[in-house]
């Protein structure tokens, strides 16, 4: 790839290969080998710019989002550096330099601790800022299933993905490691997925790529975002949980429609990003599975759990600056949490959650899989919880009309045989969700 080539095309500009390679040059005179830098994240050029030349300096890197950031992720990890737009500079840091509207802060008194050496990345469990435990991510694990990734994908440096998702949320780095380890672009923009003009960027600007999670492609599908054709995509992707049956089909009946692939893959943070994947158009009788294994991996059932093996299986967790100096705590084995199985052919399903089981009355319910059901079934978002008194039902709709609430009630009934007395149904207008669309139970009281 030449030093011109656009590696990241914004609203505002564009930034070559070149740029980048200038602007890591000045972040290794400026950061401390072993050191420790928090890039608080948006997405936008600097943090995209921030991530690549912290990456290059051989300094573990934490990423956070800026939006509602939790200032005691600073006290626990204590950062010597801080990249971050020029508003809010906490107590304690002081500028060392300042590009494209951020600034570079270094601790006014640096508290002293070890960082082992194979330590590159700190990414939430959780997808947002308000915890401070965060997977533990080494150069090998992000080598390992980058690589892993643009092999299953076919991703070429003629490509150009748009920037859908976070960058500090592990699906949306992981498009950010592919394509430009590749010499591919990025394309990023300030509007959001479900503005129209985001969709207009993406055709003005030849987007080869859509990267999503199911959340992504519910709004697709419900204001029809794709019906106005972007000649130049070759490939959609997901990830980040499971696609309802009905989009899914969707999204493969376009894709065979207008020419690009639709892949499917499967994921956790702990694994790096990415575990499973295929291309569905290659394999409609598939639909609902999270596809094979990738390249350099191995995947098994033990007691219904789904247990992975392989090189981008991470170091372990940390809560604080005092987990850093720490080894491999797994030795390559990940045990999912995820409930499922693999078919003859090696395909992966995935039915649920292993903690979210629910007995009642001798009934064993996968709650998850009563909330694809419902999906499927009665063409409704569902969040199911276990209570004391029974299985309580948020239904995500619009419509206030008994028999919503009725048919959902017999259709439980009928597939699970649980007494109606032990379901409790009520409407919501929305579900509270992280940034990858995933509900947020803790938050439904």
């Amino acid at each position: 790839m030449t030093k011109d080539k656009a590696a990241i095309i914004s609203d505002r500009a564009i930034i070559t290969y070149g740029e980048i390679s200038r602007f890591c040059g000045i972040f290794s005179k400026l950061l401390k080998k072993g050191s420790l830098i928090l890039i608080k994240c948006r997405t936008n050029v600097p943090s995209i710019m921030g991530y690549a030349a912290a990456m290059s300096c051989g300094v573990a890197v934490i990423l956070c989002e800026d939006k509602d950031f939790d200032l005691g992720i600073i006290q626990n990890y204590a950062p010597l550096y801080i990249w971050q737009s020029n508003e809010k500079i906490p107590v304690g840091y002081s500028e060392v330099y300042s590009e494209y509207g951020y600034v570079l802060l270094r601790a006014d008194n640096e508290v002293g601790y070890n960082i082992n050496k194979n330590l590159a990345l700190l990414l939430s469990t959780s997808g947002s800022t308000g915890s401070s435990k965060f997977v533990r991510i080494s150069r090998e694990n992000i080598a390992d299933n980058t690589s892993a990734i643009i092999n299953s994908l076919r991703i070429n440096e003629s490509d150009r993905a748009i920037v859908m998702l976070p960058i500090s949320y592990t699906y949306g780095l992981s498009v950010v490691n592919t394509y430009l380890s590749v010499g591919a672009a990025l394309l990023v923009t300030e509007y959001p997925v479900y503005h129209s003009l985001f969709w207009e960027f993406a055709r003005a600007h030849s987007c080869s790529a859509i990267c999503g999670v199911p959340y992504t492609y519910e709004l697709i599908k419900k204001f029809g975002f794709l019906k106005t054709p972007i000649a130049s995509l070759r490939l959609a992707t997901q990830a980040g949980g499971k696609l309802s049956r009905d989009t899914e089909k969707y999204m493969l009946d376009l894709a065979l429609s207008r020419n690009f692939d639709f892949a499917v893959m499967y994921g956790q943070t702990e694994a790096t990003a990415r575990m499973t994947c295929h291309i569905l158009n290659e394999n409609p009788d598939k639909l609902g599975s999270a596809g094979r294994v990738l390249p350099g991996g191995n995947i098994g059932v033990e007691d219904g759990e789904l247990v992975y093996k392989g090189a981008n299986v991470t170091m372990g967790y940390s809560e604080s600056f005092r987990d850093l100096a720490g080894g491999d705590e797994r030795g390559g084995v990940l045990y999912t949490g995820d409930t499922g199985y693999i078919d003859g052919e090696g395909f992966v399903y995935i039915t649920g959650r292993k903690k979210r089981i629910s007995k009642l009355n001798g009934h064993r319910i996968s709650l998850d899989e009563l909330e694809n059901l419902i999906q499927a079934e009665c063409n409704a978002a569902a969040a199911c919880l276990e209570r004391t008194d029974g299985i309580h039902i948020l239904l995500e709709t619009e419509s206030r009309e008994k028999h919503v609430i009725e048919n959902v009630r017999n259709y439980v009934i009928k597939k699970t045989g649980i007494n109606g007395r032990l379901i409790n149904i009520n409407i919501i207008g929305s579900l509270p969700r992280n940034e990858s669309g995933k509900i947020l139970y803790e938050k439904i009281k």
